[in-house]
């Protein structure tokens, strides 16, 4: 499938203007941020931020403008920042996939992305602002049906939504040898999400093939430290693991292609349920909307986690 004028665009960025001066505001603070990070590593003014030196996350607290309206922003040991979207009355966004795209786009922002979102529950930083789980990520998994295998020259389409991964688009980024075989999983950034008379079609700026996808509902696996997906191994490989290393994924029975979500406290999950990556649901429910603000500044980048 073409790229073609069919389509009409899901997540379309706001005015040329508008988007600037979103992105101009973030940009201004991510700068004072980082002017009060130097001046507290000199020793300085009452505003400076406190030196971590362990490695823990450190919260900062009134960042504003069109999108972060006053809230609190996790800055990550990594350096990724990830904050809520809240609304004129102060309350954190809840909205589908789509939409919570478009809002990401209004400021020229994305989605967090899944790894920001694992570091961040990892570190049960978010319980110092909570209300913002459950919450999109910015990536889309497709995956075939249970013990199954995705069929060569085949778009995917998801068994419930019909949402699409053209093949078109799988065969410009990977080699299609990649994707034989059971096992396997595809980890997508989307580029655009668009419709195309009535279907929901996913474009790819990147795929990671995913090999050990896991098969079982609630199935436990090591976490896949370029993406956040847990992937499977044995159980005597998963009891070595690292407490840091373990995850759980929640996935449908049926072929699938759709975004990842992230939470805790569901399906009764009793092992640090934090640690679930959640594959199924529906696009169209109202999780909460959180962005990433790159290390370098605000614009979008596009590019793989």
């Amino acid at each position: 499938m073409e790229r073609g004028a069919n389509m009409s665009k899901i997540g379309v960025l706001s005015p040329k203007d508008a988007g600037a001066r979103a992105n101009a505001r973030v940009a201004e603070w991510v700068a004072e941020k980082r002017r009060a990070e130097a001046e507290g590593r000199r020793g300085g003014g009452r505003n400076a931020e406190p030196e971590t030196g362990n490695g823990k996350p450190k919260t900062v607290v009134d960042a504003s403008g069109p999108l972060l309206r006053p809230t609190s922003v996790i800055v990550l040991p990594s350096g990724r920042m990830i904050a809520p979207l809240c609304g004129e009355d102060g309350k954190i966004i809840k909205a589908g996939y789509l939409e919570a795209r478009r809002l990401a786009a209004d400021g020229n922002l994305e989605l967090a992305s899944n790894l920001a979102h694992d570091e961040c529950l990892m570190s049960q930083e978010w319980e110092k602002i909570g209300g913002w789980y459950p919450a999109w990520a910015r990536e889309i998994v497709a995956h075939p049906a249970k013990d199954g295998t995705f069929a060569m020259g085949c778009d995917i389409v998801d068994s419930q939504t019909g949402w699409v991964l053209p093949w078109s688009e799988i065969v410009r980024l990977v080699q299609p040898g990649e994707i034989v075989g059971e096992g396997v999983g595809l980890f997508i950034g989307p580029t655009d999400v668009v419709e195309d008379r009535g279907r929901v079609v996913v474009l790819p700026a990147y795929i990671i093939v995913l090999r050990g996808f896991i098969q079982e509902n609630g199935g436990l696996g090591k976490l896949d430290a370029a993406t956040g997906i847990p992937l499977a191994v044995s159980p005597e490989e998963y009891a070595r693991l690292p407490d840091n290393e373990k995850r759980r994924v929640m996935r449908t029975e049926g072929l699938r292609v759709g975004p990842v979500w992230r939470g805790y406290g569901y399906y009764g999950l009793d092992d640090n349920n934090w640690r679930g990556v959640f594959l199924g649901g529906r696009p169209s429910d109202g999780l909460g909307v959180a962005i990433e603000i790159p290390r370098g500044g605000a614009q979008k980048t596009g590019g793989s986690p």
